[in-house]
């Protein structure tokens, strides 16, 4: 087997090189260990930098995107998307959307599972789990005005709520909000305790409701601490 290679005048020896032996493509190596391996030494942040263009005009969306296909369904004899990025632009100046796209069980189409619109506001489809090898995990959000964060359904008969717990218990704590009834209702295997300054309980639920003590003005009893 013969290596095919093509240099250019700017000391790019290996502009071109195709392995005889792999039939493996390199762009700027002489030795790619992938179907297409493309390599840069630069002090650069785009570094080999890969680029897709669609040169098209006028007010339309339009952009590039990478496929990923794969064998599926009996035997995996179907060659189908499996996935698919993309990136277009938005009228002719109104920015540009990154899309993510995977395909559901069953294989019934791309669906988007995450999205980044012109105004930077991402959307997610799906479940989202952070989980490091180790130690804490932790979601941040941070404004320079005000940080929102909204939990809300498309139905009017759904609840939203947000689950605390361990490795032996996956729901020790629930905070749930049900639209019918536009009820709130706050869940605990343990006590309950409402605080103000991180030291003094203002409201305490013991397990099972048997010793419930109230403070505050309402409540006509005295926060001492």
């Amino acid at each position: 087997d013969m290596d095919f290679r093509v240099e250019a005048a700017s000391s790019k020896t290996n502009a071109l090189f195709v392995q005889g032996s792999s039939g493996n493509v390199g762009i700027g190596t002489n030795s790619p260990s992938t179907p297409l391996f493309i390599e840069s030494s630069a002090n650069d942040i785009l570094g080999a930098n890969l680029v897709l263009n669609n040169p098209a005009t006028g007010d339309a969306d339009y952009g590039s995107s990478i496929d990923f296909k794969a064998g599926v369904l009996t035997n995996g004899a179907t060659s189908r998307e499996i996935a698919r990025i993309t990136s277009y632009k938005v009228n002719r100046n109104d920015g540009s959307v990154f899309r993510i796209q995977n395909q559901p069980s069953g294989f019934g189409g791309l669906q988007t599972v995450l999205s980044f619109a012109a105004d930077k506001a991402a959307t997610f489809t799906g479940t989202l789990t952070v989980q490091p090898s180790s130690g804490d995990a932790n979601a941040y959000i941070k404004a320079a005005g005000s940080a929102t964060l909204t939990l809300n359904t498309t139905g009017t008969s759904d609840h939203v709520k947000i689950n605390f717990g361990d490795s032996g218990d996956d729901n020790a704590g629930i905070i749930q909000y049900n639209n019918t009834g536009d009820e709130m209702v706050v869940t605990s295997a343990g006590d309950i305790k409402l605080s103000c300054g991180g030291t003094h309980s203002v409201y305490s639920l013991g397990a099972g409701g048997t010793t419930n003590t109230a403070f505050g003005k309402d409540a006509g009893n005295a926060l001492n601490g």
